[in-house]
């Protein structure tokens, strides 16, 4: 699962910890992703769109938790997310 504006982790550390999941995040925020680090997060502090599409994936699940609403384009973030999508994955945005 990639979680995108992962926050501190929280919600991550449960998905890897309930699920065995493999859990990648991205956060913008050096404080927070710092905090999801001390979980065990891989966290990378860059935006989506930026990050070259070998660096990681495909993924699963890519999950926009109460995220896509503070960005500037959206739309943009969603084509960024399909690069890294697993054929017959799924974007989750709540």
């Amino acid at each position: 699962m990639l979680d995108v504006g992962c926050g501190i982790g929280d919600f991550s550390a449960r998905v890897r910890d309930s699920l065995g999941a493999s859990v990648v995040g991205v956060e913008l925020d050096g404080q927070r992703a710092a905090q999801a680090r001390d979980r065990g997060l891989i966290i990378h502090e860059q935006d989506l769109a930026e990050i070259p599409t070998a660096t990681f994936g495909p993924f699963d699940v890519i999950l926009y938790m109460d995220v896509l609403e503070h960005l500037s384009d959206p739309a943009a973030q969603l084509r960024a997310a399909r690069r890294f999508l697993a054929p017959g994955g799924c974007i989750i945005a709540s």
